[in-house]
């Protein structure tokens, strides 16, 4: 791709970040795709605000909040679930994810850029968005080595070893 892609999407992303007022700022939510909300930790970010002693209430306080949003008209619950991240996920790369991770209701989506609203329809046209992470997804095999029918249980994690088996 050109250069000046790559540079006009880095202005973009530094705009957009510099019209957050970091020092108050307990959360942030940076990718659209991936439903993530960062704790703007003191040791974490150059403007951080929320020490470690301060860490726990935050994340339970705000957890509480989403997971007790609804929609003003119908009173559906708009947020399904909170992962808080280190309890569900290990790796060496972990550190480097959100703090929180948001499993909105079908039909809804976290809402990029500045906003009054934290949740927006997840429809384009008459479908919906397409690139969000997903928890469920789908796996297709064919040749000699799969049987016909269906594989209960299966994770992104059996991918690798999967394709070692067949090689």
């Amino acid at each position: 791709l050109p250069e000046e892609w790559f540079d006009r999407g880095y202005s973009l992303q530094k705009s957009n970040r510099r019209a957050i007022i970091w020092q108050d700022s307990q959360a942030f939510f940076t990718t659209l795709s991936g439903q993530g909300i960062n704790i703007n930790k003191e040791d974490a970010y150059s403007e951080g605000t929320v020490s470690d002693e301060e860490y726990k209430t935050v994340v339970e306080s705000l957890s509480s909040e989403l997971l007790n949003l609804s929609h003003p008209r119908t009173g559906e619950q708009l947020i399904e679930d909170v992962i808080r991240t280190h309890e569900e996920f290990d790796g060496w790369m972990v550190s480097q994810a959100p703090d929180l991770i948001i499993e909105s209701a079908p039909g809804y989506t976290l809402k990029g850029g500045r906003s009054d609203t934290l949740l927006k329809s997840s429809k384009q046209g008459s479908n919906d968005r397409s690139g969000d992470h997903r928890t469920e997804g789908i796996l297709i095999a064919n040749g000699p080595a799969f049987d016909t029918g269906a594989i209960g249980e299966a994770s992104v994690l059996d991918i690798a070893p999967t394709l070692l088996y067949l090689h």
